[in-house]
């Protein structure tokens, strides 16, 4: 599975992350160090503003591919093993 890191620096980022996010039928949890909260939940995701997080769906057999083209538009940085060819 690839791995999306993402910048959240202001409230409004943090609400279009989860709006991306809620566009998706899997789970995603949005990490901090130990700390894993559901990348759907707005209120979870203001928690998070002013901090670096890795996005990462809960299930491993599903296409997150688009999730992550669609999380790259607003900021988010691929690891090398996901870039598309």
């Amino acid at each position: 599975m690839g791995k999306l890191m993402i910048s959240i620096p202001s409230p409004e980022v943090a609400l279009k992350i989860c709006r991306i996010c809620n566009d998706f039928r899997f789970e995603i949890d949005a990490v901090k160090g130990r700390c894993a909260i559901d990348a759907k939940s707005a209120l979870g995701m203001q928690g998070l503003v002013g901090a670096d997080v890795e996005i990462r769906p809960v299930h491993k057999d599903v296409d997150y591919k688009l999730l992550f083209n669609r999380l790259v538009e607003i900021g988010g940085r691929l690891e090398e093993d996901f870039k598309e060819e």
